[in-house]
This record gives structure tokens, sequence and C-alpha cells, in this order.
């Protein structure tokens, strides 16, 4: 057996701003509602999707760290500097970032020759 991870879910206090965020990787979000749950927004990344979900009153957040891996990296770092100035970014060949409700989020990238 060889599982795969096809679905990971993260709640927010504020989806739209996180949904902005997550647009500066190049995700395509759209607007998800199953009967009656929560509006919320979902993205496919290969076979693999990301929803973005309100906060439930009361629920804190979860303290998960996600790393993401992209192929070029010139072109990553001009789309994150122009869509989150202050990011931090470093001229190295991955870097940690914050995402709106303070989860650290990895970036590296696959060709390393790209810088």
């Amino acid at each position: 057996m060889n599982p795969s991870l096809s679905l990971l879910v993260l709640r927010c206090r504020d989806i739209e701003t996180s949904k902005s965020f997550y647009e500066n990787f190049g995700m395509k979000f759209i607007k998800e509602k199953h009967g009656k749950g929560a509006e919320h927004f979902a993205a496919e990344l290969n076979e693999f999707v990301l929803e973005l979900y309100p906060l439930k009153q009361g629920q804190e957040i979860d303290p998960s760290r996600l790393g993401f891996s992209f192929e070029n990296k010139p072109g990553t770092l001009d789309l994150l500097k122009t869509n989150n100035s202050g990011l931090g970014l470093e001229e190295s060949n991955s870097t940690t970032i914050q995402d709106p409700d303070g989860r650290k989020i990895e970036i590296t990238w696959k060709n390393k020759s790209a810088v």
C-alpha cells in the first residue's frame, strides 16, 4: 500500500485574506459549499486539494507547517515580492514565511541553478 495525501483543510480567521495569500503561489481557488456546510475556497494542485474554511467560533489556529516547492525560482520570487512586499525572502534555495494566520510556510526551489 502506497498512500498519497489528497486533501488538506486549513481553518482561517479570514478566508478572503488567506485566499489572496495562497493565490500568490499561483493557486486558483473556487468558492464551494457542500450541503449545510460553510462556504469555503478550494484549489487543486495536481491530485491534491487545499481547502480554506472559516475558523469556527472559539477554535484556535492549528500550528501546522506547510511546504511548497517550485520549479522556477526567479519567477516565483518575483511573484512573491510583487504581491507580498516584506516577506523577508532570502536569496537561497529555500525560505520560510508565514501565512496570514501565522502558520509557517516553507518555500523551496527544485531547480537550484535558476538562481
